[in-house]
């Protein structure tokens, strides 16, 4: 999908025409109208397995969503805290800031 203001210049071209660079959040682009289509609406039967499956997914998560709520407003639910704690694994802040900047596309800091 495209932002508002990709779409808008294309929107702008005539056939042949490029746009000027572009910029959304993946980078910047330049756009090249070589033809421009009508919309079409899909035949049922082209679509029919899409809805299908998008409905499942719904149906399937809404369900799970519904059991998961029903598990933690449980009056019989204990929860160990003791336990839960011992699952969490300690991270150093500063690998963590590290780790963060580099996912990020950042140099790291020198000290």
């Amino acid at each position: 999908r495209f932002n508002a203001q990709t779409r808008e210049a294309i929107a702008k071209l005539k056939k042949g025409e490029i746009t000027p660079p572009v910029e959304d959040e993946s980078g910047m682009h330049l756009f090249k109208l070589v033809a421009r289509q009508p919309g079409t609406i899909p035949k049922f039967d082209e679509a029919r397995e899409k809805i299908i499956a998008t409905e499942r997914d719904r149906i399937r998560k809404e369900r799970g969503d519904a059991v998961l709520q029903q598990i933690r407003s449980s009056p019989t639910v204990i929860t160990h805290q003791a336990n839960l704690d011992a699952l969490v694994i300690p991270v150093d802040p500063e690998i963590l800031k590290k780790a963060q900047e580099a996912a990020a596309g950042k140099p790291p800091q020198k000290k």
